[in-house]
């Protein structure tokens, strides 16, 4: 055991400590050389999640501005629907009589259109 063969073992341990070294410079060098590709495909995922979380809030946010939903557009509305139950009404009085339950009507319906 001590001998010949002991040196012979040191010496593979010494090759394989070597060869060891050597593979994790190789390593090392390699993970320098791809540090910018590795940065890169830690930021995308970060900066999507990121557009997709700002687009969120951006959407709740118009949502919640929406509420009271355009005054011009909904008075036209208004205003337009009180000229079509007038004219509805002014034909309906050419053919028949207009009483007080019609008026009572006309206005019930303009109400309900709020």
């Amino acid at each position: 055991l001590f001998g010949d063969m002991l040196q012979a073992l040191l010496i593979q341990m010494q090759s394989l400590k070597c060869n060891m070294e050597d593979e994790a410079a190789a390593v090392h060098a390699l993970m320098k050389a791809n540090q910018l590709s590795l940065q890169m495909m830690a930021a995308v995922p970060a900066v999507l999640f990121g557009g997709v979380v700002a687009l969120a809030v951006r959407r709740l946010w118009l949502w919640v501005r929406r509420e009271p939903a355009h005054p011009r557009r909904r008075f036209t509305f208004f205003l337009c629907e009180a000229e079509r139950l007038l004219i509805e009404s002014s034909q309906q009085s050419q053919e028949s009589d207009f009483d007080e339950r019609d008026e009572i009507f006309l206005s019930e319906e303009l109400l309900g259109s709020l």
